[in-house]
């Protein structure tokens, strides 16, 4: 529903009228929804709406705040039933097949949502979200060419147009359609070099690159344009923090450490500021700062301590700190019950002597059975492996398979520990095993 909140903030209708009017009596129902809306009352609204387009068939706007409505409560036919009514008589027929576009979108009729939003942008050229959705079935529909083409009948870079594309539809976790677009992903960072120039709003500009910098898989194209924001304002600690990520996302890990430190300093508070460098810092092989800084990142950060925790097993798993590697998995555990860091947990104990009792625990509790902690179990109670179960871990070609048959097998003086030792080490391309092996 907060769309339909933006969506009220934007448009204006201009309808506050006085006297027993004609105009007056066409609105009322309308401004009511609107009344309505604000006071997040949608089923009033949505009636309201409704009688709105009967005594006024033209309004435009009626029909797609009503189709809102219903589109946030995931009643896509009565949101395209009403839209439909409106064709042949909305005043904007461009916007009412642009939310069917939108609608048809939603859900997942995607050969639909192309057909209507080429027939909004055939309507009105100048309709840019049209444009933009257009564009964006295209691609998604694995027309590449048509998308390509209908793009470069607009898009020009020196063209405001091109700008506020990238706001509209393909500004965040779109950026990637942005890029088949152009063809190349240079021209990104000119989009948003671009943008900073159009924008007047600072403070929605700056929100908006965060945004995008954290959502897209093109972080670097943000560098430049947060670089220009500390410029104007070296205090502003969220854009040291993206500029950092951006940094971090490119491997530039000592400037990205420089942007976290300077975010800490100007936001002492932030969680993430001490979570990201420590990050910066592992991957630099400073480990005892990295630690330190997780640790203040647990401290600020109770409200995302699962993710910070499983950052930090990282940390402790290039350390080889097993001890605390194992209260920590244990507690991403109880957090989430998550499969993955059980089985973690499990290979843990695994690699580790002892912790039978607790080995046995965990995998009677994992969701699908795991052929090779079930197999290490069996190693540390000196029982035999199934056969079948050895041939398992031979095909999986997995790094710890491997592990567990070179320790059953050196185990048993088996003859194939060789061949198991040597397949062990050619898949052990991190190294994590060597030292295992070797003593």
């Amino acid at each position: 529903m907060k769309k339909l909140i933006l969506l009220l903030t934007v448009i204006f209708l201009g309808l506050a009228v006085t006297g027993c009017t004609k105009k007056e009596v066409d609105y009322a129902f309308h401004n009511e929804g609107e009344s309505y809306l604000s006071n997040s009352e949608y089923d009033e609204a949505l009636l309201s709406f409704k009688k709105s387009i009967n005594q006024n068939p033209s309004l435009t706007e009626s029909y797609i705040f009503a189709a809102q409505i219903l589109a946030d409560k995931n009643l896509f036919e009565d949101a395209i039933e009403i839209l439909d009514a409106g064709i042949g008589f909305a005043g904007d027929q461009s916007k009412i097949y642009q939310k069917l576009g939108e609608v048809y979108y939603l859900s997942g009729d995607f050969d639909a949502a192309e057909f209507n939003y080429s027939k909004a942008y055939a309507r009105n050229g100048d309709n840019l979200e049209a444009y933009a959705g257009f564009v964006k079935l295209l691609i998604k529909n694995g027309n590449d060419s048509k998308a390509k083409d209908v793009a470069d009948d607009r898009l020009d870079l020196n063209d405001e147009d091109s700008l506020q594309l990238l706001k509209l539809g393909l500004f965040a976790d779109d950026l990637d359609l942005v890029d088949k677009i152009l063809g190349n992903t240079e021209n990104l960072s000119e989009l948003f070099g671009g943008l900073k120039n159009l924008e007047t709003d600072t403070v929605a500009y700056q929100m908006q690159i965060e945004q995008s910098v954290i959502n897209s898989t093109y972080k670097f194209a943000a560098i430049p344009v947060l670089s220009s924001i500390l410029e104007a304002n070296e205090y502003y600690d969220g854009a040291y923090l993206y500029r950092g990520l951006a940094l971090l996302d490119i491997n530039s890990y000592s400037e990205a450490e420089a942007d976290f430190a300077s975010c800490i300093r100007y936001n002492p508070d932030l969680a993430d500021c001490y979570r990201y460098l420590a990050l910066s810092q592992m991957s630099q092989e400073k480990y005892e700062d990295s630690r330190q800084n997780f640790d203040l990142a647990l401290n600020f950060g109770q409200d995302q301590r699962r993710e910070i925790l499983i950052d930090y097993t990282k940390l402790l798993e290039l350390v080889d700190d097993k001890k605390t590697l194992i209260q920590m998995l244990d507690e991403i555990i109880s957090l989430d019950g998550g499969e993955e860091y059980k089985v973690k947990l499990g290979r843990v104990y695994c690699m580790e002597d002892g912790f039978i009792d607790e080995l046995t625990g965990l995998v009677s509790g994992l969701a699908e059975s795991d052929p090779s902690l079930e197999s290490c179990l069996l190693v540390k109670k000196t029982e035999n492996i199934a056969g079948d179960t050895i041939e398992t871990l031979k095909t999986s070609n997995d790094t710890f398979s491997y592990y567990v048959l070179y320790l059953y097998y050196n185990e048993k003086n088996s003859g194939d520990l060789d061949a198991v030792r040597d397949r062990l080490r050619e898949l052990d391309v991190t190294g994590e095993f060597q030292y295992l092996i070797d003593n």
